[in-house]
């Protein structure tokens, strides 16, 4: 049965993000640039935090960066460009990992910055390599890390490739980040008016796509709901509003006789909303029975919406079988996405094991919510 890499970070980790650059071609502190809807560091934070356990910014404006609730730094050996900011974001980190971030990368993903995470045991730092081009500033060094930067400081050796051929580095190639997402996309950086203007445009189309919908599909008793309930706080916890939609071939009543909503729709109210301060439920009658598009058009403000049942629709679908209640798979290949079984299934989609919650939301988030980047 094939199994998805876990790119879950095991390790305690911290987020550094170099926020000392000059911005002279942009003439403005790109940090705070807003990029969709909130400033480019705003972005780079939100994306981050779910999983790592501190961030810090090095910046040579404390003040500007005091509403972030992040640890804040200076350069210890200033004016040395990005080497001087991941050594003093080194020597303040209290973890030994350590992802290094600049802060003018709009699209950065956490899925990458996981797995970049999890491929550094045994070496003193990840690098990616897109192309021919080294990509220092989306990278994990350790604090094995700090002796080469001071001696590359106080030798006036500012370029990053210098540093570099100090410490054994793992260097990772696109193929094997390249299931992370449009790596280019990943690694733009925003440093002209230009840039902006294109990153813009890339945020506007994000925002207007739609949002997308993974069905869980599988016969009676296969363990829908299960997987559902393992998949949502995977999900959760890598920071995304997740709606989910559970299909009912039965009339369902989720108000009682006696309250007032319940009076109301008895008055002949058509829709009746109930709102509280934590929730807002709406009952609506119909004549007949909504199309899945139909229902899902009104879901708005979430990353991803999960379906429960809804077979015969035409969404990206996981079956779920458990060999003791099916006997074949519902769905042909060309519908799935993914194959949650207690046996091996060998027709050309990933198969994973009914528990593998964790291989489940790294698939989805790989497919499907690579920025989103979230």
């Amino acid at each position: 049965m094939g199994a998805m890499s876990a790119m879950t970070v095991a390790m305690k980790a911290a987020a550094i993000i170099l926020a000392g650059g000059q911005s002279s071609r942009m003439g403005t502190n790109k940090a705070f640039l807003p990029v969709g809807h909130q400033s480019i560091i705003a972005a780079i934070i939100e994306e981050l935090r779910p999983i790592v356990d501190e961030i810090i910014v090095v910046t040579n404006d404390p003040a500007s960066y005091r509403h972030l609730d992040v640890q804040i730094t200076t350069d210890i050996i200033p004016g040395q460009g990005p080497l001087s900011g991941i050594h003093a974001g080194l020597t303040l980190s209290p973890h030994f990992y350590n992802l290094i971030t600049a802060c003018d990368l709009p699209f950065i993903h956490r899925g990458l910055a996981q797995k970049l995470l999890a491929m550094a045991p045994g070496y003193d730092g990840v690098v990616p390599r897109q192309g021919k081009y080294l990509q220092p500033l989306f990278a994990v060094y350790t604090k094995n890390c700090l002796a080469a930067l001071e001696q590359c400081l106080l030798h006036d050796m500012r370029k990053m490739t210098d540093f570099c051929r100090q410490v054994p580095l793992r260097y990772v190639d696109e193929c094997e980040i390249g299931d992370c997402g449009d790596l280019e996309k990943i690694f733009y950086n925003v440093n002209t008016p230009a840039d902006l203007r294109r990153a813009r445009e890339l945020a506007e189309k994000e925002l207007q796509s739609p949002i997308p919908v993974i069905s869980i599909v599988g016969t009676s008793n296969s363990g829908k709901t299960t997987l559902v309930e393992k998949l949502l706080p995977e999900l959760k916890k890598r920071g995304y509003r997740v709606a989910t939609l559970k299909h009912s071939a039965h009339d369902y009543d989720v108000d009682h006789p006696g309250k007032d909503s319940w009076r109301h729709a008895q008055a002949g109210a058509d829709v009746v909303v109930i709102a509280s301060p934590s929730k807002i439920t709406m009952i609506e009658k119909v004549q007949q029975e909504p199309s899945l598009d139909e229902i899902l058009s009104r879901i708005q403000n979430v990353d991803i919406i999960i379906t429960e049942g809804f077979k015969r629709g035409n969404k990206p679908k996981i079956e779920v079988f458990r060999s003791c209640v099916c006997q074949e798979l519902l769905c042909p290949a060309d519908e799935l996405i993914a194959i949650a079984s207690d046996i091996p299934w060998d027709i050309g989609v990933p198969c994973l094991s009914l528990d593998d919650a964790v291989g489940l939301a790294e698939l989805i988030e790989a497919r499907f919510l690579a920025k989103k980047s979230r």
